[in-house]
């Protein structure tokens, strides 16, 4: 998760960008990462269940 929100700070500051990131482990967690004001992601859940979500802030 740390190297998702060091990624965004490369993108703000080099690229002068905003974006987003969204990482899955090969255990199955997940993390995500921005720097915008919100970001949509969503994923399934060990039940296989689809999760979607609006990130804020």
């Amino acid at each position: 998760m740390e190297a998702a929100w060091e990624s965004m700070d490369v993108l703000r500051i080099r690229g002068k960008g905003y974006g987003g990131v969204i990482m899955i482990s090969p255990e199955g967690y997940y993390g995500f990462a921005h720097n915008t004001p919100r970001m949509a992601f969503a994923f399934a859940d060990e039940d296989g269940t689809t999760q979607a979500q609006i990130a804020i802030g």
